[in-house]
């Protein structure tokens, strides 16, 4: 009778612990793998960029993880993709930079460097030996462009020449011309080393008076 009644409870604990399993909520599913890779994705189909080699944020959606891992550009001779996620435009071009992994839409994107450069100032009086900042400016808002991102030249580097934004004057007395090349485009200055700038000529307002006297003078 002993192994009857255990043989029951035992049956009987089984059956319950079933009826439990089944009663019990079903487990989530396993989450997504995809979910948890940084992604990008963007707000707006299109980009222009006027700036070269200036990082321009990229306009992403809220939760996108820009870097060189979540996008790529089709063209990085015109537009790349640097360490931070940020575009930078090199040259005058079109690229699409695209997601990677996602499948998601491209970002359209267009450089048109600005259309007016400027040296600033525009002529520069130096003594042998010296050196001065120079910048170039671009489009109407008169911004600096970076110096890195300039070409500078000059016609005569015995008298001045530009070395990272800054002029340095040689020992010779004497004239030059530095030109800036940014975009496709140049922009130039005189420099004068040990050369005054030439005054205007002063104007003689003495005048003849009608009894042959000259104004100004002592009678």
């Amino acid at each position: 009778m002993r192994r009857v009644a255990l043989l029951m409870a035992l049956v009987v604990g089984c059956g319950g612990g079933s009826e439990k399993r089944a009663g019990q909520p079903a487990l989530p599913p396993p989450p997504d793998p995809k979910l948890d890779k940084p992604f990008v994705a963007f707000r707006q189909p299109s980009l222009v960029i006027d700036r070269l080699e200036t990082p321009m944020p990229a306009p992403v959606t809220v939760g996108s993880q820009p870097s060189p891992v979540t996008m790529e550009s089709d063209a990085p001779e015109v537009v790349s993709v640097d360490a931070t996620g940020a575009l930078v435009a090199h040259r005058a071009g079109s690229a699409k930079v695209r997601p990677i992994g996602t499948g998601g839409a491209a970002l359209s994107v267009e450089v048109r460097p600005v259309s007016v450069i400027a040296i600033v100032p525009p002529r520069i009086s130096i003594a042998p030996g010296g050196e001065t900042r120079v910048r170039l400016v671009a489009g109407g808002s008169g911004e600096a462009v970076p110096a890195k991102s300039v070409q500078w030249l000059t016609t005569d580097p015995g008298i001045a020449f530009v070395d990272g934004g800054t002029l340095r004057a040689g020992k010779r007395i004497g004239k030059a011309r530095i030109v800036a090349r940014y975009g496709g485009q140049e922009a130039s200055a005189e420099v004068l080393v040990g050369v005054k700038p030439r005054k205007a000529a002063p104007v003689d307002v003495a005048r003849s008076s009608k009894d042959g006297s000259r104004q100004g003078e002592a009678r």
